[in-house]
């Protein structure tokens, strides 16, 4: 018989922001007593057609906590329609007066302060201390660690005059990294610095421009990404700086009628090259030392290269005293400038080798003063810069001609002091490019080139100083014998194939595996073999948990784990572990299902004959009753003849007797 329970129940409703769940609270009173027994509760929200059943509940002096929604989650529209719902409970199939629940904070919210076991809170409410900020909504969410400041903070906030309002979300770390993200504004933080920001700029008249901020770890700022917001907002620029965080390299779009890119290279004293559409040139200690530029002297566009310095030159005059070739420095207005000037209708020089073949031409082409041409013919035509014209010590910059076996090709070479630091030039056939970037020893370091094949792909390769570890890019692959690392994550769609090994340090989540099995792969196939179940006897499944302190590196989960020990295992399937470069095991669970399989096998062979004895012997001992009752037939039969002999004895005995009275009688 089940005894009435007397219950007294009460709600401890919290305006929670995750998953449709309500904390709930009750007391069971049992004949005057609280219960202090597991309990079976059944609850139910018949108007939403919502149930869910907690078995084994803990009551502890009539005391009991469970949460709404953690089996079957409560509905989004609990109490988006009224403030309180009627609540059915059952206790080990005994049902109780419905309780009613009221709706969480369904009056004025200002303020929300929820709190955890340890330090945990999530705090909320609306700014104070102006008209301005007074209606703007926050919320906080604390971690659990003693230092008390927001993991995450999201608000709304105003400018002054509150005519703008805009939502901004802070998200932050125990050590004070966090990411900041406002209207038109992304920022990352690292060790309290703004290592990166995201933002929209507005330059008044000009609009709003993106702008992009990256730092180094003492806030020096490494890139700026925007515009020449001075000139026009629509012309883009980027900046790279140095420790100083002078701009070491800037790319950028100028403010003229064709908008033409430029690159400018410093140094952090501020000497720089400047390149554009029709000008380079070179400063040193901020003066104008080599400048090539496009240049129009009013007949025609002709090419300028200048050396500035101090004002000497070489003139060559004609029999009129007028220059015809000047090789110098002259000033044109603006400072100090090196020149070369030929003039003439047909101004050029001509380089003639020994047969008075022309080799070498530097001035007009043809009769059209438009034309211009520097060109060097034959074999080994070539262009060398050197310090110094006759010097055992090799040139700095090679421009020459190259023949692979294949045809010829033009080849560009930059020298250090010993070796060649860039080449750039033909690949296997003359007509592919590739540029290698050498090391300190003449070795190999960089590679840029095309395939040598039908598809003609680019590739790139990366090399260290002795050629041991290397790394490929190709336009559909990557390659190499040394590690590829890759920070803040991974993403790949659409399948990835990885020949070789895979280590993860850390856990694997995913929906299904399928190793590779298919019969056609695979040779030398043989049975395990038996006794398995001898060997598996040997081993002991253990419960661990990893040495996560003592291996960072490795990623451990700080969760109790259920396995095998390495060592066990090898002792009787070496082929189930391997153990890496570093000497740790490693166990193929997956070919551990086979020996299982092979061992069930064992144990099923070993099941089905001791059934087969077992029906020998139930056969045996069914034959052995039907002898026995067999026997005891016999034996009754026997009785029955053993006692007919008897009772006839009896018989005669008796007649014998009478017959002998009877002749005594006669005589």
């Amino acid at each position: 018989m089940k005894k009435i329970l007397s219950i007294t129940l009460f709600c401890m409703l919290i305006a929670q922001g995750y998953g449709q769940k309500l904390p709930f609270q009750g007391k069971l009173i049992e004949a005057g007593l609280p219960v202090n027994d597991p309990k079976t509760l059944e609850f139910g929200i018949p108007d939403l057609e919502w149930s869910e059943t907690h078995t084994d509940v803990q009551v502890t002096d009539g005391l009991y906590f469970v949460v709404l929604g953690s089996i079957n989650p409560l509905p989004a529209n609990i109490f988006s329609d009224t403030n309180e719902r009627q609540l059915e409970l059952s206790v080990d199939g005994t049902a109780l007066s419905p309780v009613t629940l009221y709706k969480p904070l369904s009056g004025d919210l200002s303020q929300l302060n929820v709190k955890g076991p340890g330090n945990g809170i999530i705090s909320g409410g609306f700014g104070t201390g102006s008209a301005v900020k007074e209606n703007l909504p926050y919320l906080k969410l604390n971690g659990n660690m003693k230092t008390i400041f927001n993991r995450i903070s999201m608000e709304v906030s105003s400018n002054n005059d509150n005519t703008v309002e805009s939502g901004n979300i802070y998200l932050n770390s125990s050590n004070g990294v966090f990411t900041a993200v406002s209207p038109g504004y992304f920022a990352l933080n690292s060790n309290n610095l703004y290592n990166m920001q995201l933002f929209s700029q507005n330059w008044g008249n000009r609009g709003h421009a993106g702008t992009i901020l990256l730092r180094g770890p003492n806030n020096n700022l490494l890139f700026e990404i925007g515009n020449r917001h001075w000139e026009n907002a629509n012309l883009p620029r980027i900046q790279m700086r140095g420790s100083t965080e002078n701009p070491v390299i800037e790319l950028s779009a100028s403010n003229d009628e064709n908008e033409t890119g430029f690159i400018g290279l410093q140094s952090k004293n501020n000497r720089f090259a400047f390149l554009n559409t029709n000008t380079l040139f070179f400063d040193s200690q901020s003066k104008r030392m080599i400048t090539i530029e496009s240049a129009n002297w009013g007949n025609g566009d002709f090419g300028l290269a200048r050396l500035h310095g101090n004002q000497s030159h070489l003139s060559f005059m004609n029999s009129n005293d007028q220059e015809k070739i000047n090789l110098g420095i002259g000033d044109w207005g603006n400072g100090s400038s090196g020149q070369l000037h030929l003039r003439g209708v047909n101004s050029n020089v001509m380089i003639y080798n020994a047969d008075n073949v022309p080799k070498g031409f530097l001035g007009m082409a043809g009769n059209d003063n438009n034309n211009t041409m520097l060109r060097l013919a034959g074999n080994d035509a070539h262009i060398a810069l050197s310090k110094e014209l006759f010097s055992p010590n090799p040139p700095i910059v090679f421009i020459d001609i190259e023949n692979n076996g294949n045809g010829d090709y033009g080849r560009f070479i930059l020298m250090g002091p010993s070796s060649s630091n860039i080449v750039m030039g033909g690949a296997g056939k003359p007509d592919l490019p590739t540029v290698v970037l050498k090391g300190s020893q003449d070795q190999e370091t960089v590679i840029l080139g095309c395939t040598d094949d039908e598809e003609e792909r680019g590739f790139i390769i990366l090399k260290n100083k002795n050629n041991s570890e290397q790394m490929s890019l190709t336009s559909n692959a990557i390659g190499g014998n040394t590690v590829l690392n890759i920070w803040n994550g991974l993403n790949v769609e659409n399948g990835a194939t990885i020949t070789g090994n895979l280590q993860v340090n850390g856990d694997i989540s995913c929906t299904g595996t399928f190793p590779s099995s298919d019969q056609r792969l695979k040779k030398d196939i043989q049975p395990l073999g038996n006794n398995i179940l001898g060997k598996i006897k040997s081993l002991e499944g253990v419960s661990y948990s990893w040495r996560k302190d003592e291996f960072p590196k490795k990623n451990f989960s700080a969760d109790q784990q259920i396995g095998l020990l390495a060592q066990e295992l090898e002792e009787q399937f070496p082929a189930l572990v391997k153990t890496g470069d570093d000497g740790f095991k490693s166990v193929n669970y997956n070919g551990f299902t086979a020996v299982l399989l092979e061992a069930v096998k064992e144990l099923n062979s070993k099941v089905e004959k001791l059934e087969s004895e077992n029906r020998l012997l139930q056969a045996e001992l069914s034959a052995s009753a039907i002898n026995k009752t067999e026997l005891e037939e016999l034996k009754s039969q026997m009785d029955v003849l053993v006692k007919m002999v008897q009772n006839k004895s009896d018989s005669s005995s008796e007649l014998d007797i009478a017959e002998t009275n009877s002749s005594n009688n006669i005589k």
